[in-house]
C-alpha cells in the first residue's frame, strides 16, 4: 500500500534538500576561491618580480648584480691593511 503523507510534510522535505544544496554549493564555491587565492597570490607576486625585472624603472635582479660590482669596486679602493690579500 502508498504511504500517504501530508502536502506540509512534502514542503518540508523539498525546502530541506534545496537547503542542503544550497549549502552545499556555497561550500565547493567557497573552497575553490580559497584554493584559488593561496595559489594566486604566489603566482602574482612572481609575475610582478618578473615585470619589474623586464622594466627599466624596477631593476630588481639588476640591482643585486650592480651592488655587488660597486662593493667590490670600493673594496679594491681601501688600503691594503683593511683587505685580505
Amino acid at each position: 500500500m502508498a504511504k500517504i503523507i501530508s502536502y506540509s510534510d512534502h514542503i518540508d522535505r523539498n525546502s530541506s534538500q534545496s537547503s542542503n544544496y544550497l549549502i552545499g554549493i556555497i561550500l565547493v564555491v567557497t573552497g575553490l576561491l580559497t584554493l584559488i587565492f593561496y595559489i594566486g597570490i604566489p603566482i602574482l607576486i612572481i609575475g610582478i618580480i618578473i615585470l619589474l625585472s623586464k622594466s627599466r624603472k624596477g631593476y630588481v635582479f639588476s640591482l643585486g648584480k650592480k651592488g655587488e660590482k660597486e662593493v667590490t669596486e670600493n673594496l679594491t679602493r681601501l688600503d691594503n691593511r683593511f683587505t685580505k690579500s
